[in-house]
């Protein structure tokens, strides 16, 4: 399978159209992928097969190799099957490869069965790996997007979209948080709007399928499997029409007035972060905000009208400083001069080396056994953790054919385990007063207003 990148792509939807310069600043800078990217599109592609066809085993893709692979001079990628089509692979253009481990096949079972269970409770048509036009509202000709999974049904649409990462996603966001006057005291209600991930596909999905224009309802569903969370978000075609309206005019922004909103989320994932200008700047504006010039002697204390506002900024300037160490990494690695204002100029230079590990442990234990050591100096021997001891309280999935298995560790055992498992205590961490979580003590000034006439 090979693919190009959409340059306004859905994945990157909530950047390009908050920080419209973003995609201009990305230009010439390649797209790399990590371990964790391509640990996910293995996920999504066993996750493809095992939909379209209900006879496979999962089980039997425990240890086979997805290959990842580039072709350079035509700018496109894509990944093999190292037991199908890999021997066809050029070795220059092999970038990576992944070999599929038992928890990716049981998260992806995870997400498969969600997406069956749905399925037969909505009804509809199930499209698998489904390529949707986006470029009818970001601009760009030929542009698509890949919706995992899209349920069609005669007066409404499903997309459901499977995340393999371990941070948190959701099918909405919040526009605007929930808040109270301090003049009226009227409450505003939280308002929510659709993932704008989602909704590229939603809309995609409804300019392919919705050819006389009976949708009325589209429901966008997250399944994040590795870490048990689900998340839906359902509105009008109305409501999505206006989505399609304001990321089109943002789409034309990037074109026309491309403007740079350099924050914590739009810069993470930007290829342009650690050598963009505007990033800089905030984060060194935000630095020096309120400080002025600095008076020998005196020490003022913290501004608490601005304190919280600099707080929020703290992971953006410590995103920025990784950034920034990251882009220097690279240059320097890459043979390009990397000078400071003075002229001084930086350079690689031995690290502190890791742990010595052994390059074969049975052969440094003959060894060691040879020089008639004790068994007790040779090994140290260490209790499993609490929660290896509850993985082994837990029965492996038998594979097809075979007869369950009890678990190594009787339930009745690992609940007598109970008393014995403590843990440190948890440090306060700050949060903001949305948080669910009950505060650990006031501010002063403040009242909680969290239970009114308790």
């Amino acid at each position: 399978m090979s693919k190009k990148h959409a340059r306004l792509s859905p994945s990157s939807a909530d950047r390009w159209t908050s920080c419209t310069a973003s995609p201009a600043a990305q230009d010439g800078i390649p797209n790399e992928n990590s371990d964790a990217s391509r640990q996910g599109t293995t996920c999504h592609q066993i996750q493809e097969e095992l939909l379209l066809n209900k006879e496979l085993e999962p089980q039997n893709y425990i240890g086979r190799t997805l290959i990842f692979w580039h072709d350079a001079e035509n700018d496109v990628c894509g990944e093999t099957w190292a037991d199908q089509d890999g021997f066809g692979i050029p070795a220059a253009h092999v970038e990576a490869e992944v070999t599929v481990t038992e928890a990716m096949v049981d998260a992806v079972m995870s997400a498969v069965t969600f997406i069956r269970e749905q399925h037969t409770l909505l009804g509809g048509e199930m499209l698998v790996e489904q390529r949707v036009p986006i470029g009818q509202f970001t601009g760009e000709a030929d542009a698509y997007g890949s919706a995992d999974v899209i349920l069609l049904g005669a007066t409404w649409l499903a997309v459901f979209d499977s995340k393999f990462g371990r941070k948190r996603v959701d099918a909405a966001k919040v526009l605007q948080a929930k808040r109270v006057d301090f003049i009226t005291g009227e409450v505003h209600p939280e308002q929510r709007g659709p993932n704008l991930q989602m909704a590229s596909y939603a809309l995609g999905a409804v300019h392919e399928h919705d050819l006389f224009g009976a949708i009325e309802t589209v429901t966008m569903v997250i399944v994040q499997p590795f870490i048990g969370h689900t998340d839906s978000y359902s509105c009008s075609i109305g409501e999505l029409r206006e989505v399609e309206r304001f990321m089109a005019a943002k789409a034309e922004e990037t074109r026309s007035a491309p403007r740079y909103v350099p924050n914590f989320d739009n810069c993470f994932f930007c290829r342009a972060k650690g050598r963009c200008d505007a990033q800089t700047h905030r984060a060194l504006s935000t630095v020096f905000d309120g400080f002025g010039e600095a008076d020998v002697g005196t020490v003022s204390p913290p501004n608490l009208l601005t304190l919280g506002s600099q707080y929020a900024l703290v992971p953006f300037v410590e995103q920025w400083a990784r950034d920034v160490t990251d882009a220097t990494r690279k240059a320097l690695s890459d043979g390009e001069p990397v000078v400071r204002g003075d002229g001084a100029a930086y350079k690689l230079v031995a690290g502190k080396s890791g742990a010595r590990t052994w390059v074969d442990e049975a052969a440094a234990a003959e060894v060691l056994t040879r020089a008639r050591l004790k068994r007790e100096d040779m090994y140290v021997f260490k209790l499993i953790s609490p929660t290896m001891a509850e993985k082994l309280a837990s029965a492996k999935k038998p594979k097809k054919g075979e007869a369950p298995q009890p678990a190594a560790l009787p339930p009745s055992k690992w609940r007598e385990l109970q008393d014995l498992i403590t843990r440190s205590e948890s440090q306060p961490v700050i949060a903001l007063e949305t948080d669910p979580r009950p505060a650990l003590c006031k501010a002063d000034g403040f009242e909680d207003v969290s239970q009114p006439g308790a």
